[in-house]
């Protein structure tokens, strides 16, 4: 299992960063064992509001483009799946509305790409849920494709090139302010 923490600051509510960081809690499985992620993540976001003649149909639609960075590593001792980290700089865009009163959903898909020709695609999408104005629960999902190039980072035993595909099922509370 894996916690997160994320963080995004808006300025001027166009301009926006974001961190994160992502590491396991505990072992669910053998399999789980072989992995000790260490996942952290910049993006800087800017964001576009509905063009004027769209806000009669979706008032509150914004999609954002990205630029970031991302390093992971796993140092799991007995790693024969998995590979041991990466470094990528990514590009992206995301999208969120809403979908009925206390409802927003959205998605984002980003394409990554490091040395070596290491290469990385990433979905994901979302469902939140408003408490209040400032506190929501949702639930979402991430799927990631890994294309490995470089030699040096591979699991033991792997040939080139290697596909690593996982995703990840989330909940999340997040907190507005």
């Amino acid at each position: 299992m894996l916690t997160s923490l994320r963080g995004t600051y808006w300025l001027n509510h166009r301009h926006g960063f974001e961190g994160s960081v992502k590491t396991k809690v505990t072992d669910y499985s053998e399999l789980a064992s072989q992995v000790e992620p260490l996942q952290l993540e910049a993006r800087y976001h800017m964001r576009f509001q509905v063009p004027f003649f769209w806000k009669w149909l979706m008032p509150q639609f914004q999609f954002s483009f990205f630029t970031g960075f991302e390093h992971y590593t796993n140092s799991s001792a007995n790693n024969t799946f998995f590979t041991t980290g990466y470094q990528l700089y990514k590009l992206g865009g995301a999208v969120k509305f809403p979908i009925f009163d206390n409802w927003d959903t959205g998605g984002e898909i980003l394409y990554g790409l490091g040395s070596g020709g290491n290469a990385k695609i990433e979905m994901q999408g979302y469902l939140n849920y408003y408490l209040t104005q400032r506190w929501s629960l949702g639930l979402g999902y991430r799927v990631h494709l890994l294309r490995v190039e470089d030699e040096s980072i591979l699991p033991e035993g792997s040939t080139l090139p290697l596909r690593e595909v996982y995703g990840e099922a989330f909940g999340n509370l997040r907190f507005s302010f």
